[in-house]
């Protein structure tokens, strides 16, 4: 878990500072006339277009929105695969809000950094989006590992077993 949520900034860190690093080279000739705020404005309007399936800014948008989406079938799905008892629903409720918060937080997300891109925003702009961005991603995902080790304590061994399967997958991560 700890390797995932490691690789996961790490992508989301490579992407946002991905631009700073370019800043560093020498001035070459320009491609487009486009500034950056509108290329990245754009990018951001067709996301999984410009950027491969799902990627996103390191954060699922794109196809990973309309997945996440489906989130709360699935989580009814999973609960009657997982065979949740009466006992472990308290635990499931908990892991289930903190998914759904997660989602929401992905959302929100996603919104702030196109209201940066469409306000015009500069650099150090785009930049403050992404860095709350990914302080909210980072805050909800520790809330997700509670929930997560609360669920796990509470499942039997045939449950973990299919719970390291079926659980923390696209958006239920």
């Amino acid at each position: 878990m700890k390797t995932k949520l490691t690789s996961i900034f790490a992508a989301a860190l490579l992407a946002s500072g991905a631009t700073l690093a370019f800043a560093d080279e020498p001035s070459a000739p320009a491609q487009s006339e486009q500034p950056p705020a509108q290329m990245n404005k754009d990018m951001m309007q067709g996301m999984g277009g410009g950027m491969g399936k799902g990627m996103g800014m390191g954060m699922h948008m794109g196809k990973g929105m309309a997945e996440c989406a489906a989130a709360s079938d699935r989580l009814a799905t999973l609960k009657g695969d997982l065979a949740i008892t009466d006992a472990q629903t308290a635990a499931w409720d908990e892991y289930t809000n903190a998914v759904k918060s997660r989602m929401d937080v992905m959302k929100s997300n996603r919104a702030g950094m196109m209201k940066a891109m469409n306000d015009g925003g500069g650099l150090i702009q785009r930049l403050d989006a992404r860095i709350t961005a990914m302080q909210a991603m980072l805050k909800s995902m520790t809330s997700l590992k509670a929930a997560a080790e609360k669920l796990y304590g509470a499942l039997d061994a045939d449950q973990k077993k299919k719970a390291d399967t079926l659980l923390g997958t696209g958006c239920m991560m």
